[in-house]
């Protein structure tokens, strides 16, 4: 799959589009290095593979952690996020732990496996359905202060989630199928067709 292809499926798969820092990653190859960290905490980077493997956990095939997913977005911080990005994404982070610890009375990663569920469901629902598809009880959880400030970081998290996951060889060749109409060739010469298709 190219990488115009993976944006195209990457967007249907989140429900927005891709755009800014995460669209010239992406295009470019960002990969995930096995260098130290650049822009993330150990803790930053602990917390995020866990909420990424929430989103793509591991089934039959690998899930985020398997595809270095936390790595990815530590590059894509560092490479392609200018300083005001990084901040605001890193703001998010934390206000997430803030929300858990107002809810649960521990930070994120020391929830338990339901109650961190829990947490990144409301944020899904409160970053990704319309006002009317929501209840009323959806509605009064989605305006409190800890959902309202996550719910643009959770957009870009799940966007780099599945970004990630899908641009990695993991993501590639053990969760996406083969094309059976066989590899996009681009760049055949015309002495092996002869003719071009009408």
């Amino acid at each position: 799959m190219d990488r115009r292809a993976a944006v195209k499926r990457i967007s249907a798969v989140v429900g927005v589009a891709i755009t800014g820092p995460t669209m010239a990653g992406i295009l470019s190859g960002c990969q995930p290095t096995d260098g130290p960290l650049k822009t993330l905490s150990s803790s930053q980077f602990n917390v995020l593979e866990v909420m990424s493997e929430h989103i793509i956990p591991e089934t039959d095939t690998p899930g985020a952690k398997t595809a270095q997913v936390g790595a990815y977005i530590d590059a894509m911080l560092t490479t392609f996020y200018d300083a005001e990005e990084q901040k605001a994404f890193l703001d998010g982070l934390a206000s997430v732990d803030a929300w858990a610890e107002e809810q649960y009375g521990k930070g994120f990663i020391k929830c338990d496996h339901g109650q961190q569920f829990a947490l990144l469901n409301t944020l899904d629902r409160a970053a990704f359905l319309d006002e009317e598809e929501k209840s009323d009880n959806e509605r009064a959880a989605h305006a409190q202060a800890g959902v309202e400030n996550s719910k643009a970081f959770f957009r870009r998290l799940k966007i780099l989630t599945v970004s990630g996951f899908y641009t990695s060889e993991v993501g590639a060749t053990q969760e996406l199928s083969v094309n059976p109409s066989g590899q996009y060739r681009g760049d055949v010469p015309f002495e092996e067709i002869g003719r071009a298709w009408s």
